[in-house]
């Protein structure tokens, strides 16, 4: 499986399931998640789903840590809706998603940032969050600044603040990339000011707060749009 990835063999992938199947082969959840995430490596999504479909008939029956390894694959393709739906399927056939299940979510949910983040994008991921806070799973600073950063790649400033907010009552501490994600939100209703001071409050505050390479590109870029060369 290993050299058929390294080598883009997707069909040799999938050759290799019909293989044992018919030597009376019986695949290991190993062997399963292996081909999965191998075809996500590949780009090949439709493939992977493929592949899961095989496993559900061949056996071992999914487990919560199979799923986890599909919606991985979907982060890999940067298709974060279609983790979403393995997440809801999962569900439907009794499973209960783990802090691991939801945290890929979001990291698919993300992972899309390179295109153009639609709405639906950001409503999908508050309502996994809010699904995650009722199961009794508690809500992680990489959730939460994973969704932060999802609101401002849409100019959802208004929701990214509300998050903020809501990470706040509960107790957790804004990180670097959190803080990043808001300074672009400050940007895109054009409050520079405040974007500033939040940067400034990362430069003299505590490690986990302190302005990445990222951060700084960020401001930068913000300034020359608004035509803040003092900023800058």
């Amino acid at each position: 499986i290993k050299v058929y990835r390294k080598s883009g063999y997707v069909g040799e992938l999938l050759q290799l399931i019909d293989y044992m199947e018919n030597n009376h082969f019986q695949p290991t959840r190993q062997v399963w998640a292996s081909l999965i995430l191998a075809c996500g490596k590949l780009g090949q999504l439709e493939a992977a789903f493929s592949v899961w479909q095989r496993q559900i008939r061949m056996g071992p029956l999914p487990t919560v840590e199979d799923y986890n390894s599909l919606i991985k694959t979907c982060s890999l393709s940067s298709q974060g809706l279609k983790a979403v739906e393995v997440l809801k399927a999962m569900q439907v056939a009794g499973h209960s998603p783990n802090s691991e299940t939801y945290a890929l979510v979001m990291a698919a949910l993300q992972a899309q940032t390179g295109q153009k983040v639609a709405k639906e994008q950001v409503l999908a991921g508050i309502e996994v969050k809010d699904q995650m806070l009722a199961s009794g799973i508690e809500g992680t600073v990489e959730i939460y600044s994973r969704l932060v950063a999802l609101c401002a790649e849409c100019n959802d400033y208004i929701a990214a603040r509300q998050l903020v907010a809501e990470m706040q009552t509960q107790g957790l501490q804004l990180d670097t990339v959190c803080c990043t994600a808001i300074i672009k939100g400050y940007g895109a209703v054009g409050w520079m000011d405040e974007a500033y001071k939040l940067y400034k409050r990362m430069r003299d505050g505590p490690a986990h707060m302190r302005p990445s390479r990222a951060t700084h590109l960020t401001l930068t870029t913000l300034c020359r749009q608004a035509g803040r060369v003092d900023l800058a």
